[in-house]
Protein backbone atom coordinates (compact mmCIF):
# COMPACT_ATOMS: atom_id res chain seq x y z
CA UNK A 1 0.00 0.00 0.00
CA UNK A 2 1.20 3.14 -0.81
CA UNK A 3 1.07 6.91 1.03
CA UNK A 4 -1.32 7.93 -1.28
CA UNK A 5 -3.95 5.64 -0.86
CA UNK A 6 -5.91 6.60 2.53
CA UNK A 7 -5.88 10.07 0.13
CA UNK A 8 -7.11 8.23 -2.43
CA UNK A 9 -9.82 6.63 -0.76
CA UNK A 10 -10.84 9.68 1.45
CA UNK A 11 -11.83 11.17 -2.15
CA UNK A 12 -13.51 7.95 -3.18
CA UNK A 13 -15.71 8.35 -0.41
CA UNK A 14 -16.28 11.78 -0.47
CA UNK A 15 -17.07 11.27 -4.08
CA UNK A 16 -19.80 9.02 -3.56
CA UNK A 17 -18.31 5.76 -5.33
CA UNK A 18 -17.19 3.83 -2.96
CA UNK A 19 -16.29 3.03 0.95
CA UNK A 20 -13.07 2.86 2.53
CA UNK A 21 -11.88 -0.18 4.48
CA UNK A 22 -8.72 -0.08 6.46
CA UNK A 23 -5.97 -2.70 5.85
CA UNK A 24 -5.85 -3.61 9.28
CA UNK A 25 -9.60 -3.84 9.95
CA UNK A 26 -9.71 -6.16 6.98
CA UNK A 27 -11.99 -9.47 7.79
CA UNK A 28 -14.52 -11.77 6.12
CA UNK A 29 -17.50 -10.13 7.75
CA UNK A 30 -15.98 -6.16 7.22
CA UNK A 31 -15.20 -6.68 3.86
CA UNK A 32 -18.60 -8.68 2.90
CA UNK A 33 -20.51 -6.20 4.68
CA UNK A 34 -19.08 -2.98 2.99
CA UNK A 35 -19.45 -4.97 -0.68
CA UNK A 36 -23.22 -5.56 0.49
CA UNK A 37 -23.43 -1.74 1.29
CA UNK A 38 -22.33 -0.58 -2.26
CA UNK A 39 -24.01 -3.22 -4.32
CA UNK A 40 -27.54 -2.62 -2.40
CA UNK A 41 -26.96 1.16 -2.38
CA UNK A 42 -28.52 2.55 -5.27
CA UNK A 43 -26.63 5.67 -4.91
CA UNK A 44 -23.37 4.29 -5.74
CA UNK A 45 -24.12 2.83 -8.70
CA UNK A 46 -25.89 5.88 -9.99
CA UNK A 47 -22.84 8.23 -9.54
CA UNK A 48 -20.61 5.78 -10.88
CA UNK A 49 -23.11 5.73 -13.73
CA UNK A 50 -22.99 9.61 -13.83
CA UNK A 51 -19.25 9.94 -13.83
CA UNK A 52 -18.46 7.28 -16.45
CA UNK A 53 -21.18 9.43 -18.98
CA UNK A 54 -18.99 12.61 -17.94
CA UNK A 55 -15.59 10.83 -18.60
CA UNK A 56 -16.66 9.32 -22.17
CA UNK A 57 -18.34 12.83 -23.15
CA UNK A 58 -16.03 14.18 -24.57
CA UNK A 59 -14.59 15.65 -27.80
CA UNK A 60 -12.05 14.03 -29.10
CA UNK A 61 -11.22 10.22 -28.06
CA UNK A 62 -8.17 8.97 -26.16
CA UNK A 63 -6.48 7.92 -29.55
CA UNK A 64 -7.46 11.34 -31.70
CA UNK A 65 -5.99 13.26 -28.74
CA UNK A 66 -2.53 11.17 -28.32
CA UNK A 67 -1.94 11.18 -32.04
CA UNK A 68 -2.83 15.35 -32.45
CA UNK A 69 -3.98 17.05 -34.78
Amino acid sequence: MGSDQDWNMAQVEYSGIGLKLELSDITEESFSKLLEIILNDPRYESEVQRRSTLFRDRQNSPLEKAVGP
